[in-house]
């Protein structure tokens, strides 16, 4: 029996299209990343809250789950900074200055996070730890202010810049994204979405896509969700 024949596109990048917006739906750059980075936070926050310093094996298994938060993050920023800025430069001025600043205030907060935690793991100490944890409290609270006041940007955005300026943004956007990244986002997205955002994402693949491209990209959607997906 011959096989199906795979489509010679990367399967994730498909996925281009569909993640962050959809056509249906006026310009929104934040919604969905800004599910999976609450999600992160109040995890790393949980967590680092229970982590005993003088186990090893804790230590290291939080290490892993914090550094990918520090990369959500600082990612998040520069790709507004890259792909959104500019039209908030031309349109928002005033937000676009403030938003900046903003970043760079959470850049200097991230790295100093990051060198008291990196003092508290080399202390093997529970209270060493403490100033840090205090501190990546406070960060985790500034920063959920933060993502609100973004989204509430997003409808004096629609309503001041043209929605082909916009599209364009949001397709260099995921254009940059290499398939490995649309996976990785896809694993730290999805499982912070509800099933109507999952659908808007993932239901356009099954009327747009070939049957051999649903049949490669299942098992991985599937497989991040731990459960099947009847978007496709």
């Amino acid at each position: 029996m011959a096989r199906a024949r795979v489509h010679s596109t990367p399967p994730c990048a498909k996925l281009r299209s569909c993640i962050m917006t959809t056509s249906s739906r006026p310009f929104d750059f934040y919604t969905y990343i800004h599910k999976s980075l609450r999600r992160q936070i109040f995890d790393v926050v949980a967590a680092a809250g229970a982590l005993d310093f003088t186990s090893t094996s804790e230590v290291m298994s939080f290490a892993a789950q914090y550094e990918r938060l520090l990369t959500s993050l600082r990612a998040h920023g520069h790709h507004e900074d890259k792909f959104l800025h500019p039209v908030l430069a031309r349109h928002l001025p005033e937000a676009a200055e403030r938003f900046g600043a903003a970043h760079a205030k959470q850049e200097a907060w991230l790295h100093a996070l990051e060198q008291q935690y990196q003092e508290a793991h080399a202390a093997h100490s529970v209270e060493q730890s403490t100033p840090w944890l205090r501190e990546l409290g406070r960060f985790a609270g500034y920063y959920l202010v933060h993502l609100a006041e973004e989204e509430d940007l997003t409808a004096h955005l629609n309503a001041t810049a043209p929605s082909e300026e916009l599209a364009s943004a949001m397709a260099a956007f995921q254009a940059s994204r290499t398939p490995d990244e649309i996976t990785r986002d896809l694993q730290l997205m999805l499982p912070a979405l509800n099933k109507q955002d999952q659908v808007a994402i993932l239901g356009p693949l099954k009327a747009t896509a070939s049957t051999a491209f649903i049949f490669v990209m299942a098992p991985l959607i599937s497989q991040i969700l731990a459960r099947p997906v009847a978007a496709l």
